[in-house]
């Protein structure tokens, strides 16, 4: 598929196609590592955490790009995985979309002013954190000056969105979890990085988006 290489344009269609109905479980299930309830479904219940995460888009020499970060190694579920910039909202977060952004300037020091949010993919939640995430896309012209927080970031992977559409980016393949054992999934290989889960739906549901005319 051939992406728009104009700022402006490009924007002003990605509003457009957030605007409609979003492809949402068609998408995730493409990507799905394991049968998980539905947000629709865990809305049902009281008993999880909310979360938010910013995929955000920038331009660089006319491409657009994405921004994903390499979380550090820790004990816990979500250990050295590939991810968007987030994490749960706070006390002090009125929104879900101030919890967004107050991660991705915390994480990778995006000025969180100057992010323009295009609105909102599917949420999705995830059975091991308890989370279900509301992933919002944003968008800045120019690329930001990132840097890492390295308490919680390993590296910051930067990757042209031209990538989602290339053939050789899909895979199935083993990825260990936190019980000690693995488990075969489907994912994108993204800059020599595994990319599964809870974010590989994310990024299937904006390639979705993104293919529609």
């Amino acid at each position: 598929m051939e992406i728009i290489n104009d700022f402006n344009l490009f924007r002003t269609q990605l509003i457009n196609k957030l605007g409609q109905e979003l492809p949402g479980e068609s998408s995730h299930n493409k990507l799905m590592s394991y049968i998980r309830p539905t947000a629709t479904e865990i809305k049902k219940s009281s008993d999880y955490r909310e979360s938010a995460v910013l995929a955000l888009i920038y331009f660089i020499n006319l491409e657009p790009y994405l921004v994903f970060i390499l979380r550090q190694s820790y004990q816990g579920v979500h250990s050295a995985q590939v991810s968007f910039p987030g994490g749960k909202k706070e006390s002090s977060d009125s929104t879900l979309i101030e919890t967004a952004l107050r991660e991705a300037e915390e994480e990778i020091s995006v000025i969180a002013k100057e992010v323009e949010i295009l609105g909102s993919l599917t949420e999705i939640y995830v059975p091991p954190s308890n989370f279900l995430i509301s992933p919002f896309i944003g968008i800045v012209k120019n690329r930001p000056e990132f840097i890492k927080d390295t308490r919680e970031v390993a590296e910051i992977i930067e990757v042209k969105l031209s990538l989602l559409f290339d053939e050789d980016s899909f895979l199935t393949t083993t990825v260990d979890i936190p019980d000690g054992n693995q488990m075969k999934v489907p994912a994108f290989l993204l800059n020599n990085h595994i990319v599964w889960g809870a974010t590989a739906m994310m990024v299937q549901e904006i390639k979705d988006i993104l293919s529609e005319r």
